[in-house]
């Protein structure tokens, strides 16, 4: 048998049980996602004291999912800083089977 006829088949049966998929992305979360309100409970400046390169901001949201008592965190980092305070709500998508796949609107 072949080399390449030996790979093919390991890579369809991937593909048809479903376990090798594309990284989630912004359109797919767009149309796929299910939206939470998540509780800003940080914004800092991500770049070290001594460095002389532009901040970078990282923001921390919380949210409780309601049917597991689950807590998760989202984090998004920003090249500027973001119009937020800790304690406002922000929009996240979030992969309904998986929440730990979200995307920080």
């Amino acid at each position: 048998m072949k080399r390449s006829t030996m790979l093919i088949i390991p890579v369809l049966i991937l593909l048809s049980t479903g376990l090798f998929r594309a990284p989630r992305n912004e359109a797919w979360f767009r149309r796929k996602g299910e939206p939470v309100k998540a509780r800003v409970i940080q914004i800092r400046d991500s770049a070290p004291a001594a460095s002389t390169a532009d901040p970078v901001w990282r923001l921390k949201a919380t949210w409780t999912d309601d049917n597991s008592q689950k807590t998760y965190t989202f984090e998004k980092i920003f090249p500027e800083r973001p119009d937020y305070r800790a304690g406002d709500f922000i929009d996240v998508l979030i992969d309904p089977k998986d929440p730990k796949k979200y995307y920080v609107d």
